[in-house]
């Protein structure tokens, strides 16, 4: 007995000092950053090079046979791709995909110091974006036992239901997204995600310029109005706005696919490079809202920005055809398009019958970071009445049903059951410190003006003049008339490799952001306090050392 409490100590004191230690390693200027234990040694490669037993377990595929038209869209991106462990998993092909994790202790994704790299668990070489400064490595280390960031693969694109998640505290836009046949899914998803796949991206990336859109009836600006509304709402009468726009219409979107292992490793695209949402489904006005962009950063935490490399920079969106329609035509006087960038050009929309709507943005390099935003309406002729893309509703249960005990994770890992509790690593705890400062109006009222500043939440919050500048660098039009195409696009015969469609930079503001000054400036002296309470050790000297304080 006496041996038992002993050992039970044992482990509990291990686990602290573990917990201590990591919170520790964030800080520490000459620990080696986590990021290096993703790159694979010479060693490494040699053995993934070498292994023939069995196929790596996260090995991004097309969901079709390679070289197929199907298996990439029409930019050479890997379209509804799964993961290797995936693959056959479905019964008799109408069933949903296996759901597995990165964690668990078969596929060895976290083996010494060479995370991903073991041949077990990838031979593709996914690369991290981890935040940088002080502060953001200590609230995205809290929760972890593995590494506060995101693990990313590349470019793909998927079609399914999409729902609206939140205006995260870190200022990023979140959605759930279903893809077909849990496709790129991970059991962390059903774990943590609601059975979705996350996607996310920075709204102080596009929201002053949405906000700016002078159109009243232009489907983004009534969208970023809508998620404003919801932030100034009250407790006591919600408002839900953007659910109503978004839940579980058909979308189609291209971003970043990786791993979420801030959020223990659910499967993530993040940065979303573009997005069309069926926003109306009728025939005599069907509505598509469309969002391209060839940049774009992974939020609070990371600390690099992730440029698509398009053939030519132009992306091309494929929307299906409706069924029975023999041609189709843009309502002009509804349809229009906003670009942000002079070297951006007028979005073209073309058509072949009986196959599909292709609408091709051709965008500026990312590095200029520009952007189109659409509000297109089509009107088909002899198109099938009613609705042919019914919203799907939210099911967590049918995504996730109930399975057999999992494969237990390792003895690093936090037990299944406990996983839920990571999501308050991060996002969640920058919001437990907002909120527990704005209990003292002084550190409110400070934070609050700072904050405005860097990312308002709502447009009374928006600096006017911010938005007079975004106004100037939108340039708005309504769209042309479709042009009918005998062939369409060209489609590609097979996918580029990763490598080629994705270039990462660091942020240069990253060791020094306005978000983590903002935070650590209204603290101040109540930093180790504000800590303590809320069991962040370290908060004081992350903040100390943010803000190059003795």
């Amino acid at each position: 007995m006496k041996n038992s409490i002993l050992s039970a100590r044992v482990h509990r004191s291990a686990q602290a000092c573990a917990s201590a230690l990591l919170a520790l390693a964030a800080l520490g200027a000459s620990c080696g950053p986590p990021c290096l234990k993703s790159l694979p040694t010479p060693s490494a490669q040699r053995a993934a090079n070498r292994a023939t037993a069995a196929a790596p377990a996260f090995d991004l595929l097309a969901a079709a046979p390679t070289g197929a038209a199907s298996g990439c869209d029409l930019n050479g991106i890997l379209k509804n791709p799964l993961w290797q462990y995936q693959q056959g998993t479905d019964p008799d092909s109408a069933g949903v995909y296996a759901l597995k994790d990165a964690e668990q202790p078969e596929f060895n994704c976290f083996s010494g110091n060479n995370w991903f790299t073991d041949p077990r668990c990838t031979s593709q070489a996914p690369r991290c974006d981890l935040p940088e400064n002080p502060f953001k490595k200590l609230i995205c280390t809290l929760g972890n036992t593995k590494f506060n960031g995101h693990m990313n693969w590349r470019p793909a694109t998927y079609e399914g239901a999409i729902f609206w998640d939140q205006q995260a505290t870190d200022g990023d836009l979140d959605f759930l997204f279903y893809p077909p046949k849990r496709a790129g899914m991970t059991q962390a998803s059903c774990d943590q995600r609601h059975g979705a796949i996350g996607v996310e991206f920075d709204s102080r990336e596009v929201n002053d310029e949405m906000r700016a859109i002078k159109q009243e009836s232009f489907w983004w600006r009534r969208f970023i109005a809508a998620v404003d509304q919801q932030n100034e709402a009250s407790a006591t009468a919600p408002s839900e706005g953007p659910k109503n726009m978004i839940e579980g219409k058909f979308a189609i979107l291209t971003g970043l696919l990786g791993l979420d292992c801030e959020h223990g490793c659910t499967a993530e695209i993040h940065p979303v490079w573009a997005l069309a949402l069926h926003a109306e489904d009728n025939p005599n006005d069907d509505e598509w809202a469309i969002f391209a962009r060839n940049w774009g950063d992974e939020g609070f935490c990371s600390a690099q920005q992730h440029y698509l490399n398009l053939p030519t920079d132009k992306y091309i969106l494929r929307l299906p055809w409706r069924p029975q329609a023999t041609a189709v035509e843009v309502l002009t006087e509804q349809s229009s398009y906003c670009l942000k960038s002079a070297g951006s050009t007028p979005p073209v929309v073309t058509f072949k019958p009986g196959e599909a709507v292709f609408v091709t943005f051709t965008l500026s390099s990312p590095q200029s970071k520009s952007f189109a935003l659409g509000d297109l309406h089509l009107k088909w002729v002899n198109g099938l009445a009613g609705e042919v893309h019914p919203p799907v509703g939210r099911d967590e249960r049918a995504q996730c049903p109930a399975t057999p005990t999992p494969v237990p994770l390792a003895a690093t890992a936090r037990p299944q059951e406990l996983r839920a509790e990571k999501q308050q690593a991060g996002d969640k705890r920058l919001a437990a410190i907002i909120n527990e400062m704005k209990k003292t109006p002084e550190l409110g009222r400070k934070y609050d003006e700072l904050n405005s500043k860097r990312a308002p939440r709502s447009l009374k919050a928006a600096d006017p003049r911010a938005l007079v500048a975004a106004n100037e660098e939108l340039s708005c039009a309504p769209f042309g008339s479709a042009q009918l195409s005998q062939n369409g696009p060209p489609a590609p015969t097979s996918c580029p490799a990763s490598g080629a469609q994705v270039s990462n930079l660091r942020l240069a503001a990253a060791p020094a952001d306005a978000e983590s000054k903002a935070v650590c400036t209204a603290l101040g002296d109540k930093a180790k306090t504000i800590g303590d309470k809320l069991q962040i050790a370290n908060l004081d000297k992350a903040c100390k050392q943010l803000l190059k304080r003795p």
